[in-house]
């Protein structure tokens, strides 16, 4: 449910999602799926964030799991495509919008 991640994530809930709120929920995201704590997401493990699709995308050096940085740097770059405004800011209709296109 996008209303209830935005909500979890707008840590001082001006309605609006900073690069600093956003980094911090994608850290605890990729800690609570790395189960085995290894530092690293498996194709197993990252079947609770996303789809195997994303899972490619994000394996950059196709070595068959995700590290923390690649997970971070695809996050942000979805962070920027949905920042249609460019105030370096996520508002719930930003998500939203970008969630259904």
């Amino acid at each position: 449910n996008p209303q209830v991640a935005f909500a979890q994530t707008d840590h001082n809930k001006d309605g609006r999602v900073d690069r600093e709120e956003f980094h911090e929920r994608q850290v605890d995201v990729f800690y609570s799926a790395d189960k085995n704590k290894d530092g690293r997401l498996s194709p197993t493990e990252f079947e609770v964030v996303d789809t195997e699709a994303v899972f490619e995308a994000m394996d950059k050096n196709k070595d068959g799991s995700v590290s923390m940085y690649e997970f971070i740097q695809y996050r942000f770059q979805q962070f920027n495509d949905a920042d249609v405004n460019k105030d370096g800011t996520l508002s719930l209709q930003e998500v939203e919008a970008y969630l259904h296109q």
